[in-house]
């Protein structure tokens, strides 16, 4: 369902200067997920619009931020996210809608998704240089614990408006020569 993208606007938007994000297909909606997201709709309402729409999801990127955090409170673990470049990301609905017009949608509906939707979550143990600013060096080895490398997303300053999986594979591969170095 993800075969379709765009990315028209993920480097440098001619208007803005600054990149907005990524578009893709996810397919057809079915009038279950309608329903979950609008309590109210007619089950039948939301049928019957499902087999008649596409969605697309719309992914800006994530800027850091340092106020966002992950930490642990009573044995849980507490995710406080705090949004940024929600510019870029109104205007790439903007700039998505009058696109999605043109290729003749007659109806372009859009939902922003909260704190629960978490996708490619990066930033938790930043890699670099400076064990000042970073968790990691550029071999994802942690400055604290020698014998300890991170090759996951957290390394990750930010996930770029597209799924980072290559990138930490790419990285995860650069840790294992690093280590095997080693």
């Amino acid at each position: 369902q993800k075969t379709l993208a765009f990315n028209d606007f993920y480097n440098a938007d001619p208007e803005t200067g600054f990149p907005l994000g990524n578009v893709q297909l996810l397919g057809h909606i079915t009038g279950n997920i309608l329903k979950a997201n609008a309590p109210l709709l007619p089950r039948w309402l939301a049928g019957l619009i499902a087999r008649n729409c596409y969605g697309w999801f719309l992914t800006s990127e994530d800027l850091p931020n340092p106020d966002s955090r992950v930490t642990v409170s009573n044995g849980r673990i507490v995710m406080h996210w705090v949004r940024s470049n929600m510019r870029a990301h109104e205007t790439l609905i903007r700039k998505t809608r009058h696109v999605m017009r043109k290729a003749g949608f007659p109806i372009v509906l859009t939902r922003t998704f909260g704190r629960k939707t978490t996708s490619h979550q990066c930033g938790t143990a930043r890699l670099g240089n400076d064990p000042q600013t970073s968790v990691v060096s550029t071999d994802c080895r942690s400055h604290e614990i020698s014998n300890l490398y991170v090759t996951d997303a957290s390394v990750l300053p930010t996930s770029a408006a597209v799924n980072p999986a290559l990138t930490v594979a790419a990285l995860a591969i650069k840790a294992g020569a690093a280590i095997k170095q080693r």
